[in-house]
C-alpha cells in the first residue's frame, strides 16, 4: 500500500470499472500531514502505512499516483472530491499537493478518533434513484457526518475536519508566500513570539512533540499578527476564508484548546501550516535540522529513505525571502553545523 503504482492501479481500474457522473477518492490509514508524527524522526512519510513492508505514501508519492491512474484512465481530468481519513492532514502543504487533481479535499488537521469516518451515515441515504449531490455539497457531507458521528459517540479525543476548494490554493500560497516576506522584515523574535502565542496541533505532551508534528493553526497565527504585516495577514485570512468551504471543531469531554493549544473557533478556519521551532535544539542540532523533509524537491534521510517533494515549499538561491519555507531557511539553517544542506535562500 506505500507504493505509488497500487495507487494508480486501483484509480484506474476503478474509473474504468464503475464509471460516474462524479468520482471520490477517499485514502484511509495514519496520517501524520507534511510528516508524520512518528518519533523515529527520519520515518518521514505521511498515509497508507503497509504492515508488511512498512512502506508509507508520503504526499509526493500520493499525488503522483493519483495523477498516473488519472492518465491512465483517460476518461476523469481531476476527481471532484479527495478525502483522506486520517490524522492530520488538513494542512495548507498536503492541499496545496493535490491542487490540480481534485475539485474538493476534506481532512482533519487534528487526529482524528479511532474509527475515523461513519461510510454508513454519509453514503446510507443514497439511492438508486435519488439525487446526486453536486460535489461541493458531497465535501461538506464529510464534515457533517463526521461532526455528528463524533457528537453520537462518546469521545476523549477533540475533533476536526475540513473541507477545501482546491482551486483556491494557488490563491492562498501567494498571500502566505507575501506574509513570510513581511515577516521577516519584523524580525524573528516577532515571529517566535507569534508562533508560541497561536493555536497548534501537535500534543502538549511531551513538550518537543513540535519536532515531530510542527503544525500550527492558520487563522489563529495571522489574526495576531500586527505591524507592518497586519495588512499581509489580513489577505491571508481573507484567501483562507474563501478557501474552505466547510469546517467543524468541537469535541466531547476534552476541549481543542485542552489537547492541542488550539481553541475551537480558530480550528473552525480550517487548516494547519508547518512552522518550525527551528530556535530550539534536539541532540545538539536545531530543530529544524530534522526538518529537512520540508523541501520542494526529493530528499533522502540518513536512513535512505526519500522523503518526497511537497510543492508548496518553493526556495531558490537568490538570497532573498520570497516564500514561507525560506523564511525558515534564512533564520533556521544551521548547515554546515547541523550535517543537511537543502540549498539556502
Amino acid at each position: 500500500m506505500g507504493n505509488p503504482d497500487t495507487l494508480s492501479d486501483f484509480i484506474e481500474f476503478g474509473l474504468e470499472t464503475y464509471p460516474s457522473l462524479y468520482n471520490a477518492l477517499v485514502l484511509w490509514n495514519h496520517g501524520g500531514g507534511a510528516k508524520s508524527i512518528n518519533f523515529d524522526i527520519l520515518q518521514s512519510r505521511e498515509i497508507c502505512q503497509d504492515l508488511t513492508s512498512g512502506d508509507i505514501l508520503n504526499n509526493n508519492e500520493v499525488q503522483q499516483g493519483i495523477k498516473a491512474g488519472l492518465a491512465a484512465a483517460a476518461s476523469v481530468a481531476a476527481f471532484d472530491v479527495l478525502g483522506m481519513d486520517a490524522c492530520l492532514m488538513g494542512t495548507v502543504e498536503t492541499a496545496y499537493e493535490l491542487r490540480e487533481l481534485g475539485s474538493y479535499f476534506t481532512a482533519s488537521p487534528a487526529e482524528e478518533w479511532i474509527w475515523g469516518w461513519d461510510y454508513q451515515r454519509l453514503f446510507g441515504n443514497f439511492s438508486v434513484s435519488g439525487s446526486i449531490p453536486l460535489p461541493s455539497a458531497m465535501a461538506d457531507m464529510i464534515v457533517t457526518q463526521y461532526k455528528q458521528s463524533t457528537d453520537t459517540e462518546s469521545t476523549s479525543l477533540p475533533n476536526t475536519m475540513t473541507a477545501v476548494d482546491l482551486s483556491m490554493m494557488s490563491a492562498l500560497k501567494t498571500e502566505i508566500d507575501k506574509l513570510a516576506v513581511l515577516l521577516y522584515g519584523a524580525g524573528e523574535s516577532s515571529f517566535e513570539a507569534r508562533r508560541d502565542a497561536s493555536g497548534y496541533f501537535y500534543d502538549l505532551d511531551p513538550s518537543d512533540t513540535s519536532l515531530y508534528a510542527p503544525y500550527t493553526d492558520l487563522y489563529s497565527f495571522c489574526k495576531g499578527v500586527t505591524g507592518d504585516a497586519a495588512g499581509a495577514a489580513s489577505s491571508v485570512l481573507t484567501a483562507l476564508d474563501s478557501a474552505v468551504v466547510g469546517c467543524y471543531a468541537e469535541s466531547s469531554g476534552i476541549g481543542l484548546d485542552d489537547y492541542y493549544g488550539t481553541a475551537d473557533e480558530d480550528a473552525l478556519r480550517g487548516l494547519s501550516i508547518f512552522i518550525s521551532h527551528g530556535e530550539k535544539t534536539y541532540l545538539s542540532k536545531s530543530h529544524y535540522a530534522y526538518h529537512y523533509w520540508y523541501y520542494d524537491d526529493d530528499v533522502t534521510g540518513s536512513d535512505n529513505i526519500t522523503v518526497g517533494s511537497l510543492d508548496f515549499c518553493t526556495s531558490d538561491t537568490d538570497g532573498t525571502v520570497e516564500s514561507w519555507r525560506e523564511l525558515f531557511e534564512a533564520w533556521y539553517d544551521d548547515y554546515p553545523s547541523d550535517g543537511y544542506t537543502l540549498g539556502k535562500y
